[in-house]
Protein backbone atom coordinates (compact mmCIF):
# COMPACT_ATOMS: atom_id res chain seq x y z
CA UNK A 1 0.00 0.00 0.00
CA UNK A 2 2.81 2.40 0.88
CA UNK A 3 4.26 1.94 -2.59
CA UNK A 4 0.87 2.62 -4.16
CA UNK A 5 0.36 5.80 -2.16
CA UNK A 6 3.92 6.95 -2.91
CA UNK A 7 3.50 6.20 -6.60
CA UNK A 8 0.21 8.07 -6.63
CA UNK A 9 1.74 11.20 -5.13
CA UNK A 10 4.92 10.98 -7.18
CA UNK A 11 2.80 10.58 -10.30
CA UNK A 12 0.86 13.69 -9.40
CA UNK A 13 4.00 15.71 -8.63
CA UNK A 14 5.62 14.48 -11.83
CA UNK A 15 2.59 15.48 -13.88
CA UNK A 16 2.40 18.91 -12.26
CA UNK A 17 6.13 19.37 -12.81
CA UNK A 18 5.81 18.39 -16.46
CA UNK A 19 2.98 20.83 -17.10
CA UNK A 20 4.77 23.58 -15.18
CA UNK A 21 7.84 23.00 -17.36
CA UNK A 22 5.62 23.17 -20.42
CA UNK A 23 4.26 26.46 -19.11
CA UNK A 24 7.85 27.69 -18.64
CA UNK A 25 8.58 26.55 -22.19
CA UNK A 26 5.67 28.57 -23.56
CA UNK A 27 6.55 31.67 -21.50
CA UNK A 28 10.18 31.54 -22.66
CA UNK A 29 9.05 30.99 -26.25
CA UNK A 30 6.88 34.10 -26.07
CA UNK A 31 9.77 36.14 -24.64
CA UNK A 32 11.76 35.10 -27.70
CA UNK A 33 9.01 36.27 -30.05
CA UNK A 34 7.84 32.78 -30.94
CA UNK A 35 4.05 33.12 -31.26
CA UNK A 36 2.03 30.68 -29.16
CA UNK A 37 -1.72 30.26 -29.57
CA UNK A 38 -3.41 32.05 -26.65
CA UNK A 39 -5.99 29.24 -26.48
CA UNK A 40 -3.22 26.72 -25.76
CA UNK A 41 -1.94 28.89 -22.92
CA UNK A 42 -5.38 29.15 -21.30
CA UNK A 43 -5.98 25.43 -21.69
CA UNK A 44 -2.62 24.63 -20.10
CA UNK A 45 -3.39 26.88 -17.14
CA UNK A 46 -6.73 25.12 -16.74
CA UNK A 47 -5.07 21.68 -16.75
CA UNK A 48 -2.59 22.74 -14.06
CA UNK A 49 -5.42 24.15 -11.94
CA UNK A 50 -7.37 20.89 -12.32
CA UNK A 51 -4.42 18.82 -11.12
CA UNK A 52 -3.78 21.13 -8.17
CA UNK A 53 -7.42 21.05 -7.14
CA UNK A 54 -7.54 17.24 -7.22
CA UNK A 55 -7.81 15.88 -3.67
CA UNK A 56 -4.39 14.70 -2.51
CA UNK A 57 -5.96 11.59 -0.96
CA UNK A 58 -5.92 8.31 -2.83
CA UNK A 59 -9.53 7.43 -3.65
CA UNK A 60 -10.51 3.75 -3.74
CA UNK A 61 -13.89 2.56 -4.93
CA UNK A 62 -15.08 -0.75 -3.44
CA UNK A 63 -17.65 -2.57 -5.55
CA UNK A 64 -19.17 -5.89 -4.57
CA UNK A 65 -21.90 -7.69 -2.70
CA UNK A 66 -22.90 -7.07 0.90
CA UNK A 67 -21.01 -10.00 2.38
CA UNK A 68 -17.83 -10.08 0.35
CA UNK A 69 -15.65 -8.47 3.05
CA UNK A 70 -14.92 -5.31 1.07
CA UNK A 71 -13.92 -3.03 3.94
CA UNK A 72 -11.84 -5.75 5.60
CA UNK A 73 -9.91 -6.23 2.36
CA UNK A 74 -9.52 -2.45 2.03
CA UNK A 75 -8.23 -2.16 5.60
CA UNK A 76 -5.72 -4.96 5.04
CA UNK A 77 -4.65 -3.40 1.74
CA UNK A 78 -4.08 -0.06 3.54
CA UNK A 79 -2.15 -1.90 6.28
CA UNK A 80 -4.46 -0.53 8.94
CA UNK A 81 -3.75 -3.47 11.24
CA UNK A 82 -5.60 -2.53 14.40
CA UNK A 83 -9.09 -2.99 15.74
CA UNK A 84 -10.26 0.52 15.14
CA UNK A 85 -9.06 0.95 11.59
CA UNK A 86 -10.11 -2.51 10.47
CA UNK A 87 -13.59 -1.60 11.57
CA UNK A 88 -13.74 1.53 9.43
CA UNK A 89 -16.31 4.08 10.60
CA UNK A 90 -18.75 5.45 8.12
CA UNK A 91 -18.60 9.22 7.63
CA UNK A 92 -21.12 9.71 4.88
CA UNK A 93 -23.96 7.60 3.65
CA UNK A 94 -26.04 8.31 0.60
CA UNK A 95 -28.45 5.44 0.21
CA UNK A 96 -26.23 2.54 -0.89
CA UNK A 97 -22.93 4.45 -1.25
CA UNK A 98 -20.85 4.93 1.90
CA UNK A 99 -17.81 7.22 2.17
CA UNK A 100 -14.98 6.39 4.60
CA UNK A 101 -12.08 8.83 5.08
CA UNK A 102 -8.97 7.10 6.46
CA UNK A 103 -6.44 9.51 7.98
CA UNK A 104 -5.31 12.08 5.42
CA UNK A 105 -4.21 9.44 2.95
CA UNK A 106 -7.27 7.56 1.72
CA UNK A 107 -10.91 7.97 0.87
CA UNK A 108 -12.91 4.74 0.53
CA UNK A 109 -16.04 4.78 -1.60
CA UNK A 110 -18.05 1.68 -0.69
CA UNK A 111 -20.85 0.53 -2.95
CA UNK A 112 -22.49 -2.90 -3.09
CA UNK A 113 -22.52 -2.82 -6.84
CA UNK A 114 -25.53 -2.59 -9.07
CA UNK A 115 -26.37 -6.27 -8.67
CA UNK A 116 -26.11 -6.16 -4.89
CA UNK A 117 -28.19 -2.99 -4.82
CA UNK A 118 -30.92 -4.59 -6.91
CA UNK A 119 -31.12 -7.47 -4.48
CA UNK A 120 -32.09 -5.08 -1.67
CA UNK A 121 -34.05 -2.40 -3.57
CA UNK A 122 -36.82 -2.06 -6.06
CA UNK A 123 -36.20 -0.95 -9.61
CA UNK A 124 -37.40 2.58 -8.84
CA UNK A 125 -34.20 3.33 -6.95
CA UNK A 126 -31.80 1.86 -9.49
CA UNK A 127 -31.43 5.07 -11.53
CA UNK A 128 -30.74 7.08 -8.38
CA UNK A 129 -28.11 4.51 -7.40
CA UNK A 130 -26.47 4.85 -10.80
CA UNK A 131 -26.24 8.62 -10.46
CA UNK A 132 -24.69 8.40 -6.99
CA UNK A 133 -22.28 5.66 -8.03
CA UNK A 134 -21.25 7.52 -11.19
CA UNK A 135 -20.41 10.61 -9.11
CA UNK A 136 -18.17 8.85 -6.60
CA UNK A 137 -16.72 5.96 -8.55
CA UNK A 138 -15.74 8.05 -11.58
CA UNK A 139 -13.57 10.21 -9.28
CA UNK A 140 -11.72 7.20 -7.85
CA UNK A 141 -8.12 6.39 -8.70
CA UNK A 142 -8.54 2.67 -8.05
CA UNK A 143 -11.57 0.41 -8.33
CA UNK A 144 -11.52 -2.83 -6.33
CA UNK A 145 -14.16 -5.13 -7.78
CA UNK A 146 -14.65 -7.68 -4.99
CA UNK A 147 -15.93 -11.09 -6.12
CA UNK A 148 -16.90 -14.35 -4.47
CA UNK A 149 -14.08 -16.79 -5.22
CA UNK A 150 -16.40 -19.76 -5.56
CA UNK A 151 -18.62 -18.16 -8.17
CA UNK A 152 -16.94 -14.89 -9.27
CA UNK A 153 -19.05 -13.71 -12.19
CA UNK A 154 -22.60 -14.70 -13.00
CA UNK A 155 -24.66 -14.09 -16.09
CA UNK A 156 -26.95 -11.95 -13.97
CA UNK A 157 -24.02 -9.53 -13.47
CA UNK A 158 -23.87 -8.66 -17.17
CA UNK A 159 -25.81 -5.40 -16.88
CA UNK A 160 -23.69 -4.24 -13.94
CA UNK A 161 -20.44 -5.17 -15.68
CA UNK A 162 -21.32 -3.38 -18.91
CA UNK A 163 -22.45 -0.27 -17.07
CA UNK A 164 -19.30 -0.09 -14.92
CA UNK A 165 -16.71 -1.09 -17.48
CA UNK A 166 -18.21 0.12 -20.73
CA UNK A 167 -20.48 3.03 -19.86
CA UNK A 168 -18.26 4.40 -17.06
CA UNK A 169 -15.05 3.04 -18.65
CA UNK A 170 -13.61 1.86 -15.31
CA UNK A 171 -11.83 -1.22 -16.65
CA UNK A 172 -8.31 0.36 -16.85
CA UNK A 173 -8.56 1.40 -13.17
CA UNK A 174 -9.97 -1.86 -11.84
CA UNK A 175 -8.40 -4.74 -9.94
CA UNK A 176 -10.66 -7.82 -9.83
CA UNK A 177 -10.30 -9.25 -6.33
CA UNK A 178 -11.24 -12.86 -5.57
CA UNK A 179 -12.15 -12.56 -1.89
CA UNK A 180 -12.06 -15.25 0.81
CA UNK A 181 -9.66 -17.23 -1.32
CA UNK A 182 -8.95 -19.53 1.60
CA UNK A 183 -12.38 -21.07 0.89
CA UNK A 184 -11.29 -22.36 -2.54
CA UNK A 185 -7.57 -23.02 -1.98
CA UNK A 186 -5.09 -23.88 0.72
CA UNK A 187 -3.52 -20.45 1.12
CA UNK A 188 -0.91 -21.97 3.40
CA UNK A 189 0.32 -24.08 0.48
CA UNK A 190 1.83 -21.76 -2.10
CA UNK A 191 1.63 -24.31 -4.93
CA UNK A 192 -2.02 -25.08 -4.25
CA UNK A 193 -2.74 -21.37 -4.02
CA UNK A 194 -1.10 -20.62 -7.37
CA UNK A 195 -2.75 -23.54 -9.15
CA UNK A 196 -6.21 -22.52 -7.98
CA UNK A 197 -5.48 -18.86 -8.69
CA UNK A 198 -4.63 -19.66 -12.31
CA UNK A 199 -7.88 -21.61 -12.66
CA UNK A 200 -9.93 -18.78 -11.17
CA UNK A 201 -8.10 -16.12 -13.18
CA UNK A 202 -8.78 -18.03 -16.38
CA UNK A 203 -12.43 -18.41 -15.42
CA UNK A 204 -12.79 -14.67 -14.76
CA UNK A 205 -11.04 -13.80 -18.04
CA UNK A 206 -13.33 -16.08 -20.01
CA UNK A 207 -16.47 -14.72 -18.34
CA UNK A 208 -15.43 -11.08 -18.76
CA UNK A 209 -14.45 -11.63 -22.37
CA UNK A 210 -17.84 -13.16 -23.04
CA UNK A 211 -19.93 -10.61 -21.15
CA UNK A 212 -17.95 -7.49 -22.13
CA UNK A 213 -16.66 -8.58 -25.53
CA UNK A 214 -13.10 -7.78 -24.48
CA UNK A 215 -10.40 -7.11 -27.03
CA UNK A 216 -7.18 -9.12 -26.91
CA UNK A 217 -5.37 -6.10 -25.49
CA UNK A 218 -8.00 -5.57 -22.78
CA UNK A 219 -7.89 -9.25 -21.86
CA UNK A 220 -4.10 -9.16 -21.43
CA UNK A 221 -4.33 -6.02 -19.28
CA UNK A 222 -6.80 -7.53 -16.77
CA UNK A 223 -5.56 -7.58 -13.18
CA UNK A 224 -7.00 -10.46 -11.15
CA UNK A 225 -5.77 -11.35 -7.67
CA UNK A 226 -6.88 -13.78 -4.97
CA UNK A 227 -6.73 -12.67 -1.32
CA UNK A 228 -7.93 -13.68 2.10
CA UNK A 229 -8.38 -10.72 4.45
CA UNK A 230 -9.45 -13.05 7.31
CA UNK A 231 -7.87 -16.45 6.61
CA UNK A 232 -9.78 -19.43 7.94
CA UNK A 233 -12.18 -16.97 9.56
CA UNK A 234 -9.94 -16.71 12.62
CA UNK A 235 -10.97 -13.13 13.38
CA UNK A 236 -9.22 -9.77 13.45
CA UNK A 237 -7.85 -10.04 16.99
CA UNK A 238 -6.19 -13.36 16.19
CA UNK A 239 -4.43 -12.12 13.09
CA UNK A 240 -3.25 -8.95 14.81
CA UNK A 241 -1.16 -11.26 16.99
CA UNK A 242 0.02 -13.34 13.99
CA UNK A 243 0.89 -10.51 11.63
CA UNK A 244 3.81 -12.21 9.84
CA UNK A 245 1.76 -15.30 9.05
CA UNK A 246 -1.19 -13.10 8.06
CA UNK A 247 0.94 -11.28 5.52
CA UNK A 248 2.23 -14.57 4.16
CA UNK A 249 -1.11 -16.30 3.59
CA UNK A 250 -3.43 -13.34 2.95
CA UNK A 251 -1.65 -12.48 -0.30
CA UNK A 252 -2.60 -8.86 0.27
CA UNK A 253 0.79 -7.97 -1.24
CA UNK A 254 -0.44 -9.18 -4.64
CA UNK A 255 -3.30 -6.69 -4.36
CA UNK A 256 -0.89 -3.94 -3.33
CA UNK A 257 1.32 -4.70 -6.32
CA UNK A 258 -1.67 -4.62 -8.67
CA UNK A 259 -2.92 -1.29 -7.32
CA UNK A 260 0.57 0.16 -7.65
CA UNK A 261 0.55 -0.77 -11.35
CA UNK A 262 -2.92 0.74 -11.71
CA UNK A 263 -1.69 4.05 -10.30
CA UNK A 264 1.33 4.04 -12.57
CA UNK A 265 -0.90 3.64 -15.58
CA UNK A 266 -4.20 5.16 -14.60
CA UNK A 267 -3.96 7.73 -11.79
CA UNK A 268 -5.97 10.91 -12.28
CA UNK A 269 -2.77 12.77 -13.09
CA UNK A 270 -1.75 10.06 -15.54
CA UNK A 271 -5.17 10.15 -17.16
CA UNK A 272 -4.92 13.92 -17.54
CA UNK A 273 -1.40 13.48 -18.84
CA UNK A 274 -2.47 10.90 -21.41
CA UNK A 275 -5.46 12.97 -22.46
CA UNK A 276 -3.33 16.05 -23.03
CA UNK A 277 -0.24 14.27 -24.39
CA UNK A 278 -1.28 14.94 -27.98
CA UNK A 279 -1.53 18.66 -27.22
CA UNK A 280 1.91 18.67 -25.63
CA UNK A 281 3.36 16.70 -28.53
CA UNK A 282 1.74 19.09 -31.00
CA UNK A 283 3.31 22.06 -29.21
CA UNK A 284 6.75 20.46 -29.20
CA UNK A 285 6.44 19.12 -32.74
CA UNK A 286 5.39 22.53 -34.06
CA UNK A 287 7.76 24.74 -32.12
CA UNK A 288 11.00 22.78 -31.63
CA UNK A 289 11.84 22.96 -35.37
CA UNK A 290 11.14 26.71 -35.28
CA UNK A 291 13.49 27.11 -32.33
CA UNK A 292 16.20 25.01 -33.99
CA UNK A 293 15.89 27.04 -37.18
CA UNK A 294 16.02 30.28 -35.18
CA UNK A 295 19.23 29.13 -33.45
CA UNK A 296 20.78 28.22 -36.80
CA UNK A 297 19.78 31.56 -38.25
CA UNK A 298 21.16 33.35 -35.21
CA UNK A 299 24.49 31.53 -35.58
CA UNK A 300 24.66 32.45 -39.25
CA UNK A 301 23.86 36.09 -38.57
CA UNK A 302 26.35 36.27 -35.73
CA UNK A 303 29.10 34.94 -37.99
CA UNK A 304 28.19 37.41 -40.73
CA UNK A 305 27.85 40.22 -38.21
CA UNK A 306 31.35 39.63 -36.83
CA UNK A 307 32.79 39.51 -40.36
CA UNK A 308 31.03 42.70 -41.44
CA UNK A 309 31.90 44.44 -38.20
CA UNK A 310 35.60 43.71 -38.70
CA UNK A 311 35.48 44.94 -42.29
CA UNK A 312 33.78 48.18 -41.27
CA UNK A 313 36.11 48.64 -38.30
CA UNK A 314 39.18 48.18 -40.51
CA UNK A 315 37.75 50.62 -43.04
CA UNK A 316 37.08 53.22 -40.34
CA UNK A 317 40.61 52.84 -39.02
CA UNK A 318 41.94 53.63 -42.51
CA UNK A 319 39.63 56.63 -42.77
CA UNK A 320 40.79 57.80 -39.35
CA UNK A 321 44.38 57.73 -40.61
CA UNK A 322 43.30 59.82 -43.61
CA UNK A 323 41.55 62.30 -41.31
CA UNK A 324 44.71 62.65 -39.21
CA UNK A 325 46.77 63.20 -42.39
CA UNK A 326 44.20 65.74 -43.59
CA UNK A 327 44.54 67.64 -40.33
CA UNK A 328 48.31 67.71 -40.70
CA UNK A 329 48.13 68.75 -44.37
CA UNK A 330 45.62 71.54 -43.70
CA UNK A 331 47.62 72.86 -40.76
CA UNK A 332 50.76 72.85 -42.90
CA UNK A 333 48.89 74.70 -45.66
CA UNK A 334 47.53 77.31 -43.23
CA UNK A 335 50.96 77.85 -41.68
CA UNK A 336 52.61 78.38 -45.07
CA UNK A 337 49.75 80.41 -46.51
CA UNK A 338 49.44 82.88 -43.65
CA UNK A 339 53.20 83.17 -43.20
CA UNK A 340 53.40 84.13 -46.87
CA UNK A 341 50.56 86.66 -46.53
CA UNK A 342 52.15 88.23 -43.47
CA UNK A 343 55.51 88.42 -45.25
CA UNK A 344 53.88 90.12 -48.24
CA UNK A 345 52.10 92.63 -46.01
CA UNK A 346 55.31 93.41 -44.16
CA UNK A 347 56.99 94.21 -47.49
CA UNK A 348 54.16 96.46 -48.74
CA UNK A 349 54.31 100.25 -48.91
CA UNK A 350 51.64 102.82 -49.58
CA UNK A 351 52.01 102.19 -53.29
CA UNK A 352 51.84 98.38 -53.22
CA UNK A 353 49.38 97.73 -50.41
CA UNK A 354 46.38 98.29 -52.64
CA UNK A 355 47.58 95.64 -55.08
CA UNK A 356 48.12 93.17 -52.21
CA UNK A 357 44.65 93.72 -50.86
CA UNK A 358 43.13 93.33 -54.30
CA UNK A 359 45.01 90.18 -55.30
CA UNK A 360 45.33 88.36 -51.95
CA UNK A 361 42.45 89.52 -49.75
CA UNK A 362 39.68 90.67 -52.03
CA UNK A 363 36.51 92.58 -51.27
CA UNK A 364 35.51 91.62 -47.70
CA UNK A 365 38.10 88.83 -47.80
CA UNK A 366 36.40 86.87 -50.58
CA UNK A 367 39.60 85.97 -52.46
CA UNK A 368 41.24 84.72 -49.27
CA UNK A 369 38.09 82.83 -48.30
CA UNK A 370 37.86 81.11 -51.68
CA UNK A 371 41.51 80.02 -51.57
CA UNK A 372 41.08 78.56 -48.10
CA UNK A 373 37.77 76.94 -49.00
CA UNK A 374 39.24 75.36 -52.12
CA UNK A 375 42.13 73.91 -50.15
CA UNK A 376 39.73 72.58 -47.52
CA UNK A 377 37.52 71.10 -50.23
CA UNK A 378 40.50 69.49 -51.89
CA UNK A 379 41.66 67.70 -48.75
CA UNK A 380 38.29 67.06 -47.15
CA UNK A 381 36.76 65.92 -50.42
CA UNK A 382 39.22 63.03 -50.73
CA UNK A 383 38.34 61.76 -47.27
CA UNK A 384 34.64 62.38 -47.87
CA UNK A 385 34.77 60.24 -51.00
CA UNK A 386 36.32 57.37 -49.01
CA UNK A 387 33.73 57.92 -46.28
CA UNK A 388 30.88 57.84 -48.77
CA UNK A 389 32.17 54.52 -50.10
CA UNK A 390 32.56 53.16 -46.57
CA UNK A 391 29.07 54.32 -45.65
CA UNK A 392 27.54 52.57 -48.64
CA UNK A 393 29.43 49.40 -47.73
CA UNK A 394 28.37 49.80 -44.10
CA UNK A 395 24.73 50.02 -45.15
CA UNK A 396 25.13 47.01 -47.41
CA UNK A 397 26.87 44.98 -44.69
CA UNK A 398 24.31 45.52 -41.98
CA UNK A 399 21.07 46.00 -43.83
CA UNK A 400 19.05 42.84 -43.40
CA UNK A 401 21.06 41.66 -40.41
CA UNK A 402 18.08 41.72 -38.10
CA UNK A 403 16.71 39.45 -35.43
CA UNK A 404 13.13 38.99 -34.23
CA UNK A 405 13.89 41.01 -31.12
CA UNK A 406 16.18 43.72 -32.51
CA UNK A 407 16.67 45.23 -35.93
CA UNK A 408 20.46 45.31 -35.85
CA UNK A 409 21.01 46.60 -39.35
CA UNK A 410 18.57 49.46 -39.04
CA UNK A 411 19.87 50.39 -35.58
CA UNK A 412 23.32 50.87 -37.04
CA UNK A 413 22.35 52.37 -40.39
CA UNK A 414 19.95 54.87 -38.86
CA UNK A 415 22.94 56.56 -37.24
CA UNK A 416 24.69 57.21 -40.56
CA UNK A 417 24.04 60.71 -41.83
CA UNK A 418 25.51 62.72 -44.67
CA UNK A 419 29.24 62.08 -44.97
CA UNK A 420 30.26 65.73 -45.02
CA UNK A 421 28.97 69.22 -44.46
CA UNK A 422 28.99 70.22 -48.12
CA UNK A 423 25.28 69.92 -48.63
CA UNK A 424 23.84 71.01 -51.94
CA UNK A 425 22.39 74.17 -50.42
CA UNK A 426 25.61 75.16 -48.70
CA UNK A 427 27.69 74.58 -51.81
CA UNK A 428 25.32 76.73 -53.88
CA UNK A 429 25.33 79.51 -51.31
CA UNK A 430 29.12 79.52 -51.15
CA UNK A 431 29.39 79.53 -54.93
CA UNK A 432 27.01 82.46 -55.14
CA UNK A 433 29.16 84.40 -52.71
CA UNK A 434 26.32 84.68 -50.19
CA UNK A 435 28.02 82.55 -47.59
CA UNK A 436 31.44 80.96 -47.54
CA UNK A 437 32.78 77.79 -46.01
CA UNK A 438 34.32 79.68 -43.12
CA UNK A 439 30.93 81.09 -42.12
CA UNK A 440 29.66 77.54 -41.89
CA UNK A 441 32.38 76.99 -39.29
CA UNK A 442 31.59 80.26 -37.49
CA UNK A 443 34.57 82.19 -38.92
CA UNK A 444 33.69 85.44 -40.76
CA UNK A 445 36.73 86.44 -42.80
CA UNK A 446 34.85 89.34 -44.36
CA UNK A 447 34.18 90.87 -40.94
CA UNK A 448 37.91 91.03 -40.21
CA UNK A 449 38.59 92.81 -43.50
CA UNK A 450 35.38 94.82 -43.73
CA UNK A 451 37.06 98.15 -42.91
CA UNK A 452 39.12 97.76 -46.05
CA UNK A 453 36.42 96.27 -48.19
CA UNK A 454 33.65 98.79 -47.57
CA UNK A 455 34.40 100.57 -50.83
CA UNK A 456 35.67 99.35 -54.16
CA UNK A 457 39.45 99.03 -54.21
CA UNK A 458 41.21 101.53 -56.45
CA UNK A 459 44.70 101.60 -57.87
CA UNK A 460 45.65 105.02 -56.55
CA UNK A 461 46.61 106.80 -53.39
CA UNK A 462 43.11 108.06 -52.78
CA UNK A 463 41.86 104.47 -52.83
CA UNK A 464 44.54 103.31 -50.43
CA UNK A 465 43.91 106.17 -48.01
CA UNK A 466 40.18 105.58 -48.22
CA UNK A 467 40.72 101.92 -47.38
CA UNK A 468 42.65 102.98 -44.28
CA UNK A 469 39.98 105.57 -43.46
CA UNK A 470 42.32 108.63 -43.85
CA UNK A 471 41.24 111.79 -45.65
CA UNK A 472 43.68 113.25 -48.23
CA UNK A 473 43.92 116.66 -46.51
CA UNK A 474 44.72 114.95 -43.22
CA UNK A 475 47.36 112.80 -44.89
CA UNK A 476 48.98 115.87 -46.48
CA UNK A 477 49.21 117.54 -43.09
CA UNK A 478 51.20 114.57 -41.69
CA UNK A 479 54.94 114.80 -41.51
CA UNK A 480 57.00 112.06 -43.11
CA UNK A 481 57.53 110.40 -39.73
CA UNK A 482 53.82 110.58 -38.95
CA UNK A 483 52.94 109.11 -42.33
CA UNK A 484 55.32 106.22 -41.80
CA UNK A 485 53.99 105.64 -38.29
CA UNK A 486 50.34 105.73 -39.40
CA UNK A 487 51.02 103.35 -42.31
CA UNK A 488 52.92 101.02 -40.02
CA UNK A 489 49.98 100.93 -37.60
CA UNK A 490 47.59 100.01 -40.39
CA UNK A 491 49.94 97.30 -41.66
CA UNK A 492 50.23 95.87 -38.12
CA UNK A 493 46.46 95.84 -37.87
CA UNK A 494 46.27 93.76 -41.06
CA UNK A 495 48.99 91.43 -39.77
CA UNK A 496 47.19 90.99 -36.43
CA UNK A 497 43.97 90.13 -38.23
CA UNK A 498 45.81 87.60 -40.38
CA UNK A 499 47.44 86.03 -37.35
CA UNK A 500 44.10 85.87 -35.49
CA UNK A 501 42.44 84.31 -38.49
CA UNK A 502 45.34 81.85 -38.81
CA UNK A 503 44.98 80.81 -35.17
CA UNK A 504 41.21 80.37 -35.50
CA UNK A 505 41.52 78.20 -38.59
CA UNK A 506 44.33 76.11 -37.12
CA UNK A 507 42.17 75.69 -34.02
CA UNK A 508 39.42 74.31 -36.24
CA UNK A 509 41.82 71.93 -37.99
CA UNK A 510 43.63 70.50 -34.97
CA UNK A 511 40.69 70.68 -32.56
CA UNK A 512 38.99 67.62 -31.08
CA UNK A 513 35.83 68.43 -33.01
CA UNK A 514 37.50 68.34 -36.44
CA UNK A 515 35.98 64.97 -37.38
CA UNK A 516 32.58 66.01 -36.02
CA UNK A 517 32.72 69.28 -38.00
CA UNK A 518 33.90 67.89 -41.32
CA UNK A 519 33.04 64.18 -41.20
CA UNK A 520 29.92 63.70 -39.05
CA UNK A 521 29.23 60.38 -40.80
CA UNK A 522 32.53 59.03 -39.46
CA UNK A 523 31.39 59.75 -35.90
CA UNK A 524 27.98 58.26 -36.60
CA UNK A 525 29.53 55.13 -38.10
CA UNK A 526 31.60 54.74 -34.94
CA UNK A 527 28.38 54.94 -32.95
CA UNK A 528 26.86 52.43 -35.35
CA UNK A 529 29.68 49.98 -34.70
CA UNK A 530 29.21 50.44 -30.97
CA UNK A 531 25.55 49.62 -31.48
CA UNK A 532 26.58 46.51 -33.38
CA UNK A 533 28.69 45.44 -30.40
CA UNK A 534 25.68 45.92 -28.17
CA UNK A 535 23.53 44.00 -30.65
CA UNK A 536 26.01 41.12 -30.61
CA UNK A 537 25.51 40.87 -26.86
CA UNK A 538 21.75 40.81 -27.39
CA UNK A 539 22.09 38.13 -30.07
CA UNK A 540 24.26 35.99 -27.80
CA UNK A 541 21.73 36.43 -25.00
CA UNK A 542 18.95 35.49 -27.36
CA UNK A 543 20.85 32.43 -28.54
CA UNK A 544 21.38 31.38 -24.91
CA UNK A 545 17.64 31.78 -24.28
CA UNK A 546 16.77 29.82 -27.43
CA UNK A 547 19.22 27.07 -26.48
CA UNK A 548 17.66 26.85 -23.01
CA UNK A 549 14.25 26.73 -24.67
CA UNK A 550 15.36 23.95 -27.01
CA UNK A 551 16.90 21.97 -24.14
CA UNK A 552 13.70 22.37 -22.12
CA UNK A 553 11.60 21.25 -25.08
CA UNK A 554 13.79 18.20 -25.70
CA UNK A 555 13.62 17.37 -21.99
CA UNK A 556 9.82 17.50 -22.14
CA UNK A 557 9.89 15.36 -25.26
CA UNK A 558 12.03 12.78 -23.46
CA UNK A 559 9.67 12.71 -20.48
CA UNK A 560 6.73 12.08 -22.79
Amino acid sequence: MTNTLTTFRQQKEKTISLFEKLKDFINLAQKNDIPIDFGIIKKLEGIIDDIHQDDNRLKIALIGGFSEGKTTIAAAWMEKFDKDSMKISQQESSDAVNIYPVDNDFLLVDTPGLFGFKEENNNGNVQKYKEITRKWVSQSHIVLYIMNSANPIKDSHKEELNWLFRTLNLLPRTVFVLSKFDEVADVGDKQDYEENLQIKQSNVQIRLKSLLNLSEEEEKALMIVGVSANPFNMGIEYWLKEMDRFKAISYIETLQHATNEIIKKNSASKIIMDAQKSIIQDILTNYLPIIEARIGKTDSKTTQLIKNQKESKDELEEINKKIIRTQADLKNFLDLYFNDLITQVQNCNIDTIINFLQTEIGDEGKIMSIKIENKFREHIGAVSFSLDTARLQFNSNFKGLSTPSSDIGNQAISLISQSNIFTADNVKLARDGIVGLMKIFGIDIGLKFKPWGAINLAKNLNGALAIFGIAMNVWDAYSTVQKEEEFKNKINEIINNLRTLHEELVGVVIGNEFAQRFFPAYIEMEKGLNNIEFSKEKINKQKDDLTKLLDLGNSLKTHL
